[in-house]
């Protein structure tokens, strides 16, 4: 019985995956132990840092192998699609002429999805109703309950 390359690769990828979620779930659990020390001092800088380091280096790994997981998993979708079914799967161009997709979703949403930057459909009124932020100043829609720039509560 022989074994589709693809599967071979897929499986590879995600026991790989598997294996760098647990190293950087440790990982991340001695940086936070690390941080706990470091804020007592009874951990140097150096250490804390390499700690840190080891951490982010981890998840950096960890969101690369994730992305080729998902690239894998989206040739089979469109190898399995191609075998199985004689239509095409429609492209960008295509879901746009015929309002499927996100144009769709945009304009129920109430959103003139047609001009570069979107505007809403309802009452204009509403729309210009705005306040500063109480920390950067930074002018964001009235109803808001965090700055879109600082993020700081409002």
């Amino acid at each position: 019985m022989s074994v589709d390359p693809k599967d071979d690769r897929m499986r590879a990828v995600a026991e790989k995956l598997k294996q760098l979620t647990d190293d950087t779930q440790e990982q991340y659990e001695a940086f936070v132990d690390a941080s706990q020390h470091y804020k007592k001092g009874n951990v140097n800088q150096k250490d804390f840092l390499a700690k840190l380091a080891d951490y982010l280096i981890g998840m950096t790994s960890l969101n690369f192998i994730a992305i080729q997981v998902l690239f894998e998993v989206n040739s089979s979708i469109q190898t399995n699609l191609s075998k199985k079914s004689p239509i095409p799967v429609p492209s960008k161009t295509d879901r746009d002429t015929e309002k499927v997709g996100l144009v769709d979703v945009r304009e129920r949403a109430g959103v003139v999805a047609n001009t570069p930057q979107m505007t809403p459909l309802s009452n204009p009124a509403k729309s210009t109703r705005v306040k500063n932020c109480i920390v950067c100043g930074s002018t964001i829609p009235s109803p808001a309950k965090f700055c879109n720039k600082c993020g700081n509560s409002q």
